[in-house]
């Protein structure tokens, strides 16, 4: 099966669950990708090996960790 996996929520990718959320999870991949103008599949940063998604949540959480200091 030839998938866009890059929009496939986590916990269908690995448990085969499909809920409300999965819908979520796709929409809110896709709006990151319009705002930021990357894809997810084929993002890469110097500094690291993430894709769009991984370094997006660990700029929100040095943000979020810098702020409750």
């Amino acid at each position: 099966m030839n998938t866009c996996s890059g929009y496939i929520s986590p916990e269908y990718a690995n448990y085969g669950l499909y809920s409300l959320k999965s819908d979520v999870f796709s929409f809110g991949v896709l709006v990151l990708e319009i705002v930021s103008g990357y894809r997810n599949r084929g993002f890469s940063h110097p500094d690291h090996h993430l894709n769009l998604i991984g370094h997006v949540s660990a700029k929100a959480m040095s943000v979020l960790t810098l702020s409750f200091q």
